[in-house]
């Protein structure tokens, strides 16, 4: 690890430039998009915005109209002159023509047409009140006859003029869509060389900052790979004086506690193990570990065809000692005891205390049945060697 740390612009400063950059292009270009879009829309989109509910409502006044045609032809000729149904239906289609026409979304030329219509309109409406007041009922009269001429002339007329208003105002959407769809082009156009340039700065300061962040990283990432592996021991180079640095050394920080934890647990691990599987007074194999031992031994000499001996040892009397010297005089005759079977015994023994006084002996490879009999007698011998357990016994 090199004690030296060269100077540089902190990464932070780097970083906040790079940003800051990238900000700046991309509004810009965000801002010379947006006057251009609006510029479009104000020309190209509003006529679109404005024409097409006005075309709704000349629709809406054509379907009004159809039903005063629809009820003019339904009607009784005597009902038709008392009918003030038609009459005030008359007067809702002069009302909002009159509100169409105000709007004034058309040419002069083209708004002339409004007053036809509504001339129209009144013309029909004084004469179905004229011959309504005048109450001719005669169908066959004259002036029946010229009240319905003047209907039929009326809706004629009705229809043709809504039906060149309907088609001046298609006129107009259809151009105004023309000139929408090439704003649009020009749109995509020039979103698509925004986008190019806003990619191309962006990509050149990932590339940048790439290159600053690759040697940094990379060295974290071996680290955290060989602390995963259990080297505890491998610290990060910081070079530099920066924010890296910092990590760098805070991750070094890290991995010694990791390293002092790692041991103080190994060695926990280790007693916990010799705990489980040694008797803590002779520090012989207990129980757990000879029960282990023997099935493993049992099978090893099943596959190699060989005798297993195993040798049951208790102390007669072990009781009395304990209760005539105490317990700790008992303690000291059990450590010689598994002493003395220990010297006896073949580096391939097992010899393990299983409970208080009762102790056995694993005693695999063996070749002839007499050859557990030979251990057992030297054990035997061994342990009946008189020894001097303290200074009065």
């Amino acid at each position: 690890m090199n004690s030296a740390k060269k100077k540089r612009l902190p990464f932070k400063k780097i970083r906040n430039i790079c940003f800051g950059l990238l900000i700046a292009v991309n509004l810009f270009g965000g801002l010379f998009f947006y006057s251009r879009l609006q510029d479009i829309t104000e020309t190209m989109y509003s006529p679109i915005l404005t024409q097409r509910p006005y075309l709704n409502e000349i629709i809406a006044l054509q379907l009004t109209a159809s039903e005063l045609d629809l009820l003019l032809h339904q009607q009784i000729r005597g009902e038709l002159l008392n009918n003030k149904k038609t009459i005030d239906l008359i007067e809702k289609i002069i009302e909002k023509t009159h509100e169409i026409k105000n709007k004034n979304l058309l040419e002069k030329e083209d708004l002339k047409h409004f007053d036809i219509f509504i001339k129209t309109l009144r013309v029909l409406k004084v004469s179905l009140i004229y011959y309504k007041n005048n109450r001719i009922y005669d169908s066959s009269s004259s002036s029946t006859e010229e009240l319905y001429e003047i209907i039929d002339d009326s809706i004629y007329k009705i229809n043709s003029e809504i039906d060149y208003i309907l088609s001046v105002v298609t006129h107009n959407i259809s151009i105004a869509d023309k000139y929408f769809l090439e704003g649009t082009k020009y749109i995509k156009e020039s979103l698509s060389f925004f986008i190019l340039v806003s990619l191309t700065f962006t990509i050149g300061f990932i590339l940048l900052l790439n290159k600053i962040l690759a040697d940094n990283l990379n060295n974290l990432i071996t680290g955290t790979i060989r602390l995963g592996h259990g080297d505890f021991a491998w610290r990060a180079d910081y070079t530099f004086d920066d924010e890296f640095g910092k990590l760098n050394s805070a991750f070094n920080q890290m991995a010694e506690k990791l390293d002092v934890s790692q041991k103080k647990i190994q060695s926990q691990t280790e007693e916990i193990i010799a705990l489980a599987y040694h008797d803590s007074l002779t520090k012989l194999p207990n129980r757990i570990a000879f029960l282990e031992k023997l099935d493993q031994e049992l099978a090893r000499a099943e596959r190699h065809n060989e005798g297993l001996g195993v040798l049951y040892i208790d102390l007669n009397d072990f009781k009395l000692i304990n209760d005539s010297f105490g317990h700790d005089v008992g303690d000291i005759l059990l450590r010689e005891v598994a002493e003395r079977l220990t010297q006896t015994s073949r580096r391939s023994d097992t010899i393990a205390r299983l409970s208080g006084d009762e102790f056995a002996v694993i005693i695999p490879h063996l070749k002839l049945d007499t050859d557990s009999t030979k251990t057992a007698v030297n054990q035997i011998g061994e342990l009946s060697y008189p020894g001097k357990l303290s200074q009065r016994i």
